[in-house]
């Protein structure tokens, strides 16, 4: 963001910019979340969901960010709580990343190794501004595996337009931005 904030200075705009920062319990981007993973574990065949896995697939950060005291890591667990939680089929669940450790690949290899696991949901779990490079990494390099349940969902789109309007519920259901404090 300080990145474009620069270029528009820096070309005389002044155009008015709404940053949306920090929403990982939102309850449209959870709602939108559960309803699409919901869909998968609808599509495994009753008798066999109680041994299905989910597996939330996220793009990975430097260390040195995580260091600095990026919120990233933190958010990505309360994501995956409160959509774990809004499950109407709750299923044991993990998180591995694709960029570092524990990767979504040796999660793939030890959860099928495992016996246990004879079907898995995967859902590469990412905020907006990611979610891009990680559907697509997803798809290309474990294209077999993954079951996408990351399309987005009105609800989810009409709780982002939400919170850049300023819409009192939104803002109290996300997180305060840890650079602006808003």
């Amino acid at each position: 963001m300080r990145a474009l904030h620069r270029a528009l200075r820096s070309r005389r705009l002044e155009l008015p910019v709404h940053e949306v920062c920090c929403y990982p319990a939102d309850p449209a981007f959870v709602e939108a979340w559960a309803e699409r993973i919901g869909e998968a574990i609808a599509a495994i065949p009753e008798q066999r969901r109680h041994s299905a896995h989910l597996l939330f697939s996220a793009h990975g950060l430097p260390r040195k960010l995580v260091d600095r005291g990026d919120p990233s890591p933190a958010h990505l667990r309360q994501t995956i709580a409160a959509v774990a939680a809004r499950l109407e089929t709750p299923l044991t669940h993990s998180l591995a990343f694709q960029s570092r450790a524990p990767s979504s690949e040796l999660a793939l290899t030890r959860l099928g190794a495992s016996g246990s696991v004879r079907d898995l949901v995967v859902a590469p779990i990412s905020f907006f501004a990611e979610h891009l490079e990680t559907l697509d990494h997803a798809l290309r390099e474990h294209a077999g595996a993954f079951n996408d349940s990351s399309r987005r969902s009105r609800a989810w789109l009409d709780g982002l337009l939400a919170a850049a309007s300023g819409d009192a519920a939104a803002r109290r259901a996300r997180l305060a931005c840890p650079r602006t404090g808003a």
